[in-house]
């Protein structure tokens, strides 16, 4: 049986969102909360601690993904990402 795919939206620093949108970032480290799976989409909301969200989102889907790996917390996952739209994460407003 295979599993229903979900969203979610999530925060993302302007760093990690500038590294996800060049293409030199194709992962994300995070606390498994969500139960991600292999298929999900994720909608990466750039937030700054001091300005908030931008209007920059960046579209991107799980590909593959380590958990219960020794070298990772118990609630913790890798999730190996490919972009599926930049459209909405090319400009910002701040």
């Amino acid at each position: 049986m295979m599993n229903e795919v979900k969203e979610h939206n999530l925060k993302i620093a302007p760093y990690f969102f500038e590294q996800q949108l060049s293409g030199r970032k194709s992962w994300e480290l995070r606390y498994n909360d969500r139960d991600y799976n292999i298929g999900d989409i994720l909608y990466l909301h750039e937030w700054d601690k001091k300005k908030g969200y931008s209007k920059r989102i960046l579209k991107v889907q799980v590909v593959d993904m380590l958990k219960d790996y020794y070298l990772l917390k118990d609630d913790v996952v890798l999730l190996t990402t490919k972009i599926l739209d930049r459209t909405q994460a090319l400009f910002t407003d701040w």
